[in-house]
């Protein structure tokens, strides 16, 4: 069986739009570009380490990609990655594997991805993320192979990843109403709440989802 890595970095290369570039590949120890970075992490353990440092190479690989020189990604608000002008991206990581997904900001307001393990969430953790309207919608559709629950956490951080740089405007998962149309592995994230800013005059995210071996992968574009 294909590594994980490999096949996230396949599915993402084939559901986003043209002109991203993805990088996938395992939890390793690495080295920090500066000490910008190296003091981002410099109190940390060293999984978190290895977690933070693994996810700015691979986000230096997939920027390479759209041409951009080595550089430092460090740590903005929010503890979101400041990208390098004129790009977007988004890092997830999850029990060993990490991810990175970039553009150009010509091409996109925002980007977002999310990784999580393909496993069953508590009720009182559903109950956090979802209303109960929205999770009857959700879970009156779900598959064998994903959890409606996981989807339902994962997607909405991928909404976030994406909407956070771009509005400036933290959103709470009540904040957010998901619809899944699970035929088509793709879903779409509302703004539920008035008081939050559309994006790119959207106040709908659209996005995709995939089982990757034990895990679930979600990624948003947002277009200008």
């Amino acid at each position: 069986m294909e590594a994980p890595d490999r096949l996230l970095a396949q599915w993402l290369a084939a559901v986003a739009p043209t002109g991203t570039a993805v990088a996938a590949g395992p939890i390793a120890p690495a080295v920090a570009f500066d000490e910008d970075e190296a003091a981002a992490v410099a109190a940390a353990v060293a999984r978190r380490r290895d977690e933070f440092l693994t996810g700015r190479a691979l986000a230096r690989r997939a920027l390479a990609e759209l041409g951009c020189p080595p550089t430092a990604i460090p740590v903005g608000e929010g503890r979101m990655p400041i990208w390098p002008d004129p790009y977007v991206g988004s890092i997830s990581h999850c029990d060993g594997l990490c991810v990175a997904h970039v553009a150009r900001r010509r091409d996109l307001v925002g980007i977002g991805v999310d990784v999580e393990r393909a496993r069953a969430l508590s009720p009182d953790l559903i109950a956090n993320i979802s209303c109960p309207e929205e999770w009857a919608r959700l879970a009156g559709g779900q598959t064998p192979e994903i959890d409606a629950g996981t989807l339902c956490f994962s997607a909405k951080e991928a909404v976030y990843k994406a909407y956070f740089p771009a509005a400036r405007a933290f959103l709470g998962f009540s904040d957010v109403f998901l619809e899944v149309d699970w035929a088509r592995e793709a879903f779409a994230a509302s703004l539920a709440a008035n008081d939050k800013p559309g994006v790119a005059g959207r106040r709908r995210i659209e996005g995709r989802f995939a089982r990757i071996g034990g895990y679930v992968a979600t990624a948003v574009w947002i277009a200008r």
